[in-house]
This record gives structure tokens, C-alpha cells and sequence, in this order.
């Protein structure tokens, strides 16, 4: 029991390299399909946004930006400052860790931007008692993402862990500069793409 409790959150010391990559990869691709049905794309290393008329191409190429550019910087940080680092184990671990947000991707038939909008303007209005139904659900689907979120931050951490070797003060610093630096990057490179 304790042991498949485990593979929840670090799966990598059983599994990394391509195989980690090859089981990792039809979860995004099926995380952002069912994510783009709702109107939800992935930006950055935490984000899930909301928009409407979202191009299916776009959405898919937010999250391999995100994801290719959290890839590098890890890998980097790892040829610095680890003693051996494979490119493989790196890809392999954070694309299999991006698994949770396949559940998140779901929460977009709960919760989208026109619920929001409505839900805003009918507590602007003073229209408490309308409300109450879709904030308790608006309410729930928010803690089910931070769940998803810290669970999704510690599979993150033991990939990168893992895959670099490193331990300590200087691994938790690492990994997250990594994840501050992936954002920034993302965004500008996102801002210069569309």
C-alpha cells in the first residue's frame, strides 16, 4: 500500500527516460484535448486559462513551450551543477509529472468563463441567493485545483530531484528559480509568437 501511495507523487524512481516520456506525452496531448473542449489552455508551469474561440493549435503549442522551456532550464541547471545528467531522464520525469493536470483539465465542464462572468455579475447585482449553488461548486472545483496544484509541484520536484541528483538547500533553490524562470521565459516567448 505504501508503496503505491508513492507512485502518486515520485513514480520516478521506477520509472524515467523515453519510457517516463513515452507515458507522459499521450497524457498532455489528452489533457489539452479535453482541456480545449472546455475553453481551458495550460500556460506556464501552473497556469490554466480560460478563453474563448481558443485555437486548438495554440493551445497545444502554449503547453509545449511551457514545457520544453521548464525542460531546458532544469537540464541546464543540472549540467551546472549536478555530476551526471541524462537529457532523457530530464524529459522524461517532468512530462510524466505533468500527469495531474489531466484531472485539472477536466474541471473546465464545472467551471468556465461564462459561469464566472455570470456568477460576478449577479453578486455585483446583490442577487446573493441565485449564486449560492454555482459558488459552492466554483468553491469546490478551486480546492480540487490546489490539490491537483501541490500534488502536480511535488511530482515536479522529485523529477527534478531524481533526474539531477542534486539534494538539499540547492535543489530546492534550483527547482525553484526553474519554475520562476520557466514562467518569465514562457510568457515572453508566448508575447512574441501571437
Amino acid at each position: 500500500m505504501k508503496n503505491k501511495i508513492k507512485l502518486l507523487y515520485n513514480p520516478f524512481e521506477q520509472v524515467a527516460g523515453w519510457k517516463a516520456f513515452l507515458m507522459g506525452l499521450p497524457i498532455i496531448i489528452g489533457s489539452v484535448l479535453i482541456a480545449y473542449t472546455q475553453d481551458q489552455y495550460f500556460s506556464g508551469v501552473f497556469n490554466i486559462r480560460y478563453i474563448k474561440d481558443l485555437v486548438l493549435g495554440q493551445a497545444f503549442l502554449y503547453q509545449a513551450i511551457s514545457l520544453l522551456v521548464l525542460v531546458m532550464i532544469m537540464y541546464g541547471f543540472g549540467l551546472i551543477f549536478s555530476k551526471g545528467i541524462r537529457f532523457q531522464d530530464v524529459l522524461g520525469t517532468v512530462t510524466l509529472a505533468r500527469y495531474p493536470y489531466f484531472f485539472a483539465a477536466f474541471t473546465g465542464f464545472f467551471l468556465n468563463t461564462e459561469a464566472t462572468i455570470e456568477i460576478t455579475n449577479q453578486v455585483l447585482a446583490g442577487n446573493y441567493q441565485e449564486v449560492m449553488k454555482p459558488l459552492i461548486i466554483m468553491t469546490v472545483v478551486g480546492g480540487i485545483l490546489c490539490v491537483i496544484l501541490v500534488w502536480y509541484i511535488a511530482l515536479l520536484y522529485n523529477a527534478f530531484r531524481i533526474s539531477t541528483g542534486l539534494k538539499g538547500a540547492k535543489c530546492i533553490i534550483l527547482f525553484i528559480l526553474s519554475l520562476l524562470l520557466t514562467d518569465v521565459i514562457s510568457l515572453i516567448l508566448k508575447c512574441l509568437l501571437f
